[in-house]
């Protein structure tokens, strides 16, 4: 039953009717469905101060509470499923930013980066036969945050990230 405070949908909803009800109303803008962001995720890890951090504790002990395929809770606690978000966030800038370098050079983005030499490069796999990959110019990050969320890229990109002071 709804209440006064925050419930995950699979917990509230138990049927396809239901959940066919749910996306109606979604979708006539009677209901709006919130999700953890990575903004929420450097709350919770104290790496932002914005807004609400209790809210965001919420936000990640339901997302933490998900359970994978094997019906295993998603994430150990909040700062896990919180540090995987914000991991995951730099990790999908950088394939992004490579995926439009390769572009650039006359490549198939997607498919170059998805390569699992790219992708032994990008994790600096080590080995007998070592990869790296690089950029030949530096990222510039732009936005509120991005010193938090570029902090992570340069050595999965090869080069420096510049984030300008009044970003």
């Amino acid at each position: 039953l709804i209440g006064a405070v925050p419930l995950a949908v699979d917990r509230l909803l138990t049927s396809n009717a239901q959940n066919a009800t749910l996306n109606r109303l979604v979708s006539r803008g009677l209901v709006h469905v919130a999700g953890f962001t990575p903004s929420d995720a450097a709350h919770v890890l104290g790496k932002q101060a914005n807004w609400d951090p209790i809210a965001a504790r919420l936000g990640a002990e339901l997302f933490a509470r998900k359970r994978d395929g094997r019906g295993q809770y998603i994430a150990a606690s909040p700062e896990a499923i919180s540090e995987r978000v914000l991991v995951t966030l730099t990790r999908w800038s950088a394939e992004y930013i490579l995926e439009t370098a390769f572009a650039e050079d006359g490549l198939d983005g997607a498919s170059t980066v998805a390569h699992a030499l790219v992708q032994r490069a990008v994790d600096a796999h080590p080995g007998i036969a070592r990869l790296s990959v690089a950029l030949d110019r530096p990222v510039i990050g732009l936005g509120a945050s991005a010193p938090l969320h570029y902090a992570g890229l340069p050595p999965l990109i090869g080069n420096d990230c510049v984030v300008p002071r009044d970003t």
